[in-house]
């Protein structure tokens, strides 16, 4: 890892100006002696360097004697080692909240079967509840014969509205609302007729009796009312009570006779519908489509439960798994730091060596620059030091204490050892009672 360059002699020469300060010189001083000030200036420039790179350096070998000296390792193994009361604890609490959360919702499916016997029993009844999967189908319908009811009986009523056809389909969706309320009204006597209960029965017959009664007159009526029409719509509808009572089947006009087999023929329809859309006993399709859900909710849960469960288990064992991996970057991190300090310390011993070449190097140009200008300046010959001058740097410290390398061969052996002895028990302890994390057959049936 390289994290400094050494200082080159025209770099040097260029940040002191020292071909201009040399010719300077000679000119103020007109002397042909070299007195080595400004190698003197660049001795100086060359050390500041030095140290900003040595302080540079120790930088970077600070953060490397950090990660020796400081507690991962330790800790790396301690949570390995405390996984079964740390996250272990924290799903298996986890786990138990599921748990009651799925025993609460088979607790409610549990009592709403044994409410399903329990009225089966009552009612002596021996086969399961019979009745559509989409029951909100009847309601499309319920729509769509009303509205035909409607447009049909809006032809035949509508001579006696002084509105003409929009009055006459007014009156006619009026009359297909109490159609099918009749027709409701006798779907549910009819299931009253199969009650296991005298009283019962006998009131879903006479609901039955009075159903089809009410539907019998009310279409009567509108028979008798649109013959009556013809005759005079001013007073229609006393004329129209006049002739049922007086002769019920008396209506005289084809048109009205329509009028009456239309509104029965739908009211039929839509009676059956109603029957066909729930199981016939009464009360019976309620109680069992409340199971039902309750069956249906609890299947859901059970299996997100399940899936819940299954993540716990993956989530510990993929934890273990991280921990371990943590712990052998920490171990191979020790002999990258180790190699990467040996290399910075070859890298800057490197450094200084060749700091010195370029500081020999700069006092040559400089020697050969005073030369050069005394010959054409003063036109003599320069006198130069027997000796070159030369640069020693500070000793470069150890960057590793003897108490630093004892301690990172302990931390590694301590690590090759929990690797070696212990991890593989732990491994195998902790995914015993990791896979023993699961639901219970008693609350999952």
């Amino acid at each position: 890892m390289k994290i400094f360059d050494a200082l080159k002699s025209e770099v040097i020469l260029t940040e002191i100006n020292a071909f201009h300060t040399i010719t300077s010189n000679i000119n103020n001083q007109n002397n042909e002696t070299y007195d080595e000030v400004i190698e003197l200036q660049g001795k100086k420039r060359v050390i500041e360097h030095e140290r900003k790179c040595r302080k540079a350096l120790f930088e970077v070998v600070s953060s490397h004697k950090k990660n020796i000296k400081s507690s991962k390792a330790h800790d790396g193994m301690s949570k390995i080692r405390e996984l079964t009361k740390t996250s272990y604890q924290d799903k298996k609490q986890m786990l138990e909240n599921i748990k009651k959360d799925l025993q609460t919702e088979n607790n409610r499916k549990n009592s709403a079967i044994a409410e399903v016997n329990k009225f089966r029993e009552k009612n002596k009844l021996t086969h399961a509840a019979h009745y559509p999967e989409n029951r909100e189908k009847l309601y499309g319908i319920l729509l769509l014969m009303g509205v035909l009811e409607a447009i049909l009986n809006a032809f035949f009523l509508s001579k006696g509205s002084e509105f003409g056809l929009a009055g006459g389909f007014a009156m006619a969706i009026i009359i297909s609302g109490v159609n099918i309320l009749i027709a409701f009204f006798m779907s549910r006597s009819l299931m009253h007729i199969h009650h296991i209960e005298p009283r019962n029965s006998l009131l879903g017959i006479l609901g039955t009796f009075g159903a089809a009664s009410c539907l019998g007159f009310i279409s009567l009526f509108i028979g008798h009312y649109r013959a009556a029409l013809d005759q005079d719509n001013i007073s229609a509808s006393s004329l129209a009570v006049n002739t049922i009572l007086e002769s019920p089947l008396g209506i005289s006009t084809f048109d009205s006779w329509m009028l009456v087999i239309i509104t029965i023929a739908i009211f039929i329809f839509v009676t059956f519908k109603f029957y066909k859309n729930d199981e016939p006993y009464p009360g019976y399709g309620d109680i069992s489509r409340k199971a039902e859900n309750a069956k249906n909710k609890f299947s859901r849960i059970k299996t997100k439960a399940n899936e819940m469960v299954q993540n716990i288990r993956t989530d510990l064992k993929e934890e273990l798994e991280q921990e371990y991996e943590n712990l052998n970057s920490i171990a191979n991190s020790f002999d990258e730091d180790e190699e990467s300090l040996s290399q910075l310390r070859r890298d800057y011993l490197s450094f200084m060596s060749q700091q010195s070449l370029e500081f020999e190097s700069f006092c040559q140009e400089c020697r050969q620059r005073f030369t050069h200008d005394c010959i054409q300046l003063l036109d003599k010959k320069s006198i130069l030091p027997d000796s070159m001058n030369s640069i020693t740097f500070d000793e470069l410290e150890l960057f590793l204490t003897e108490q630093d390398i004892a301690h990172q061969k302990e931390l590694k052996q301590k690590i090759k050892n929990f690797r070696e002895n212990e991890y593989s028990d732990i491994r195998n302890d902790f995914l015993s009672i990791v896979n023993q994390l699961v639901l219970e057959k008693d609350i999952t049936a």
